[in-house]
């Protein structure tokens, strides 16, 4: 791509990579992996600094979901159709921001930050039906740390996830593990250090990836 871009993320069968443009025809776009034409799925205005650009397919490829602005100029999570059917809003947020959606591998849950303004940040999981709208329940509030979120991965399991939040300064990130069922409390991987970010995993073999600043 030729950008700028951001938040790139594969697709379940690889054959296509989803990813936002920031700036210019400012959108939600996939490409091949071996490049070609970009196609828009949806145009976006562009969203704040402070919005994880982090987005999230669905296990069966379908669906998209990614923070966008609601009619009323409020960022929630949206989930964008690849193939046929309309956009659906699956978080609302009236004093800050909803950001980094990360589907569970099972497709039973969806993960987020959800922020009053900018920070302080807690991490939510939303029960998915098999149509990947939500449960008639509320999310579940799974962190308790007032924390700034960047970046939320599952584990394979769809039991456990690792998140990059930073406690005190900003530019202070660590990666957590936390647990989801049973609950238990974050415990921070100190292996990775500070300044760590944007934690992917493997869907074989538990390898962790980050992106670590300096």
């Amino acid at each position: 791509t030729n950008g700028p871009d951001w938040g790139p993320a594969w697709s379940p069968d690889g054959s296509q990579i989803a990813f936002r443009r920031m700036s210019g025809k400012s959108g939600l776009y996939l490409v091949s992996p071996l490049g070609g034409e970009e196609r828009k799925l949806i145009d976006t205005p562009p969203l704040g600094q402070n919005v994880m650009p982090q987005i999230s397919w669905s296990p069966d490829g379908k669906w998209i979901a990614a923070p966008e602005r609601d009619p009323n100029g409020n960022t929630g999570i949206f989930l964008i159709p690849v193939g046929a059917g309309e956009q659906q809003q699956v978080t609302w947020n009236s004093t800050g921001i909803d950001h980094t959606p990360a589907f569970s591998p099972d497709g039973r849950f969806l993960a987020y930050a959800s922020c009053t303004y900018i920070f302080p940040c807690d991490i939510y999981v939303l029960p998915l039906k098999l149509d990947y709208t939500p449960e008639n329940t509320k999310p579940q509030r799974i962190t308790q740390q007032g924390s700034f979120v960047r970046g939320i991965a599952w584990l394979p399991d769809s039991r456990h996830m690792v998140f990059s939040a930073a406690l005190g300064s900003i530019d202070d990130s660590y990666l957590w593990r936390v647990a989801l069922f049973p609950a238990g409390p974050p415990e921070r991987i100190d292996l990775a250090g500070s300044q760590s970010r944007h934690p992917a995993v493997s869907r074989v073999g538990n390898l962790l990836a980050f992106t670590r600043m300096h």
